[in-house]
């Protein structure tokens, strides 16, 4: 296989392709170091798009999603399986670049700095049935959770992505900023953020909801409003929060948390 893109996303896959014993011929980016570096970590030759190698039977295009469509446009691959690794761009970005197009999509936060690759779901789709069983076992070759999804549903996996992963992250990095203010240890925290977690893989979250808005405690609630008088985001999200949590339950949330 060939892989265009040197970043998160191409680095781990190649690692996962490598372990899965897979030969990579060539590592292409615009970067040219970094493709140089990714296929000295991979045992492989480097190079740019204009010397791409034609003779791979899979290309995995790894790039930005902005850098897809123009990407497609300059390839023409004959015959060879084609994926791309987006999880919100439709595989028919790839329609003229071969018959044999899919996506192979990574369900996880990558970074290629960390040596501990985490678990790996693959959410694949294919141009054609035949297409769809190589991609399969591609995939199956570097994961032990892979699932078949159309566009429609792998836009709508992707954008619940966004909300639970990305904006989790922001939450979690607006708390150490708190802590951090306040001379607290932000790392006493994850213990029980863990657990919150690891619930989740045997019971519904609506369930689990524990705290002073699930209780209708509104004078613990007050008290946390008074300390965040001085940080208006955080105080927001609060206020936004306890009001989604009473909206589940039998009471309405008076006054300004309403």
């Amino acid at each position: 296989m060939v892989i265009i893109g040197s970043g998160n996303v191409a680095t781990v896959l190649g690692r996962k392709a490598v372990s899965a014993g897979h030969r990579i011929l060539q590592v292409v980016s615009r970067d040219i170091a970094h493709a140089e570096r990714l296929a000295g970590e991979l045992g492989t030759a480097s190079g740019s798009i204009s010397d791409l190698d034609v003779s791979a039977l899979v290309y995995i295009l790894a790039v930005s999603d902005d850098a897809l469509p123009e990407l497609a446009s300059s390839l023409h691959l004959g015959k060879a399986v084609v994926v791309h690794t987006a999880g919100s761009v439709s595989k028919h970005v790839l329609d003229r670049v071969s018959r044999n197009h899919g996506v192979i999509w990574p369900l996880q936060s990558l970074r290629r700095e960390h040596a501990c690759i985490p678990d790996l779901p693959l959410i694949i789709d294919a141009s054609t049935p035949e297409c769809l069983t190589l991609i399969r076992d591609l995939a199956e070759s570097m994961s032990d959770q892979v699932r078949v999804l159309d566009d429609e549903q792998r836009r709508k996996l992707h954008l619940a992505a966004v909300i639970s992963g990305n904006f989790s992250n922001r939450l979690f990095a607006m708390v150490k900023a708190y802590c951090d203010r306040e001379g607290l240890d932000f790392h006493l925290l994850l213990p029980m953020l863990r657990e919150t977690v690891d619930r989740l893989s045997h019971s519904d979250p609506s369930g689990m909801q524990t705290g002073p808005a699930a209780r209708n405690d509104l004078e613990t609630m007050g008290r946390h409003l008074d300390m965040l008088e001085h940080d208006e985001d955080l105080r927001e999200l609060y206020e936004l929060f306890s009001a989604l949590i009473a909206k589940d339950r039998p009471w309405d949330l008076p006054g300004r948390l309403s």
